[in-house]
């Protein structure tokens, strides 16, 4: 009697398995897309802020009326409150897209016109995918940062719910500064020295005070600027000041 050498047989099974096995995320075959962790934390962050949202078809014809982005819960997430045209919205800073979107329920509650764009397929955090083929160009106006008037374009993806958001791309372009220890948000191209001197005063005896040490307080303000010169090198040089 002659006994089977299996391992060859689990080795080989082994081996078709991990072919078959695809990680959208990690770019690897060590596991599956429906098995990666950190996918599934993305798509938990991702329906934690929809809870104890009902479906437009679910809302009375009253509350459909006064729908506008700030019923959402975007508490997990940086987000800015604005306007378009004469309505609220309450806008998402999606630092996981790289385009901007919004739903087309909030379009159509918004009164816009798509127009129709090359096809293209977004992915979403929970691995499935969608492709959009409208577009529409947005005039918005954000409140409580920089309160300037914006402009971006924005791909329509058919959802119920009345989400806008904006992808890195558009963040990036326009320098937009997001601090998640403070949840503070700033358009940097309206910054030029950070809030922490918005508290000093200063009085007109202060500038002949023999007190102060003119070259330490150069020195302070040439090290201020330059590591805010790092992070956003569109700033540029104090006149007066040479930066080394």
């Amino acid at each position: 009697m002659s006994i089977k050498d299996t391992s060859k047989d689990e080795n080989k099974s082994n081996r078709e398995n991990t072919k078959s096995k695809w990680c959208r995320y990690h770019k690897r075959n060590t596991h599956d897309s429906s098995e990666c962790v950190k996918l599934k934390k993305k798509h938990d962050e991702r329906t934690e802020y929809t809870k104890g949202i009902k479906p437009s078809n679910e809302q009375s014809s009253g509350t459909k009326k006064k729908m506008f982005i700030s019923s959402q819960n975007y508490k997990c997430h940086p987000n800015v409150e604005g306007t378009i045209g004469n309505k609220s919205v309450q806008i998402l800073l999606d630092t996981g897209a790289d385009d901007n979107y919004i739903s087309s329920a909030l379009l159509n509650h918004l009164n816009l016109k798509p127009q129709t764009t090359e096809p293209k397929e977004i992915f979403f955090g929970n691995s499935d995918s969608v492709i959009v083929d409208k577009s529409v160009d947005i005039t918005f106006k954000t409140i409580n940062t920089a309160e300037k008037v914006h402009s971006a374009t924005f791909f329509v993806i058919n959802s119920k719910r009345p989400d806008i958001l904006l992808g890195t791309k558009w963040l990036k372009e326009n320098n937009v500064i997001i601090d998640f220890v403070t949840g503070e948000i700033n358009f940097s191209k309206d910054i030029c020295l950070p809030n922490i001197l918005s508290n000093v005063k200063l009085k007109s005896d202060d500038f002949n005070n023999p007190d102060i040490d003119q070259d330490e307080f150069n020195q302070k303000i040439l090290i201020l600027v330059n590591k805010f010169k790092t992070i956003n090198p569109s700033l540029g040089k104090i006149v007066g000041f040479i930066i080394i």
